[in-house]
């Protein structure tokens, strides 16, 4: 058990840093200046780059974990169980915020694109960077069920979520393969087509 948690939380943290990657990328090349620039009249938003689905499933994964902890920090029958219902319910909404903030910051990072195909490139790498970000959000749930016996969850609560766990990423796999999901940044900010309403220079 402990080596499948080390696993995935590895799978989680690469899938992070795919994220911040991608900001650190884009923030290397915004170096301001006064050179014309290609952008979206509208600042776009992380629901123009991925499906709702893609962002409100973890979201909810993640309160559920939230909800979870919270009941067991309330009902912990000793100091130690206290404590560790604390530490996990810390690291979950210290991993959920960090999700939230580093994808608006992605999503709304200002594009060093000096043509509208370099604009749609970059669309495409925030679109592929924002989804493992948001996937990355449902782990929470796999390490609260590993540490189920620690901070005094039922066995039933504990296999639920295993089995919401093992669901968010089969949903969340099939989700991001559809031609639907792949289109999403193109249907949102590319609709006019590239176009001067639909790009300026800045």
């Amino acid at each position: 058990m402990s080596t499948a948690i080390a696993g995935l939380g590895l799978i989680a943290a690469v899938r992070l840093c795919r994220g911040l990657g991608a900001l650190l990328i884009q923030a290397a090349h915004d170096r301001g200046g006064q050179r014309p620039r290609a952008a979206h009249l509208a600042s776009p938003g992380v629901l123009d780059f991925i499906t709702p689905l893609e962002v409100w499933w973890p979201s909810a994964s993640a309160l559920i974990v939230l909800a979870v902890i919270g009941y067991a920090a309330a009902t912990a029958g000793d100091s130690g169980q206290l404590v560790a219902a604390l530490l996990v319910l810390g690291a979950g909404a210290l991993l959920w915020g960090g999700v939230e903030l580093l994808a608006f910051l992605v999503a709304r990072a200002r594009p060093a694109a000096s043509d509208v195909q370099s604009l749609a490139f970059d669309d495409a790498l925030r679109a592929e960077s924002l989804r493992p970000m948001f996937f990355a959000a449902c782990f929470p749930l796999f390490f609260t069920a590993s540490a189920g016996h620690i901070v005094g969850l039922p066995p039933t609560v504990t296999y639920v979520l295993f089995a919401t766990f093992i669901a968010s990423c089969l949903a969340l796999g099939i989700v991001e393969s559809t031609g639907q999901a792949r289109r999403r940044f193109r249907q949102r900010l590319w609709a006019p087509r590239m176009s001067d309403t639909g790009t300026l220079s800045r």
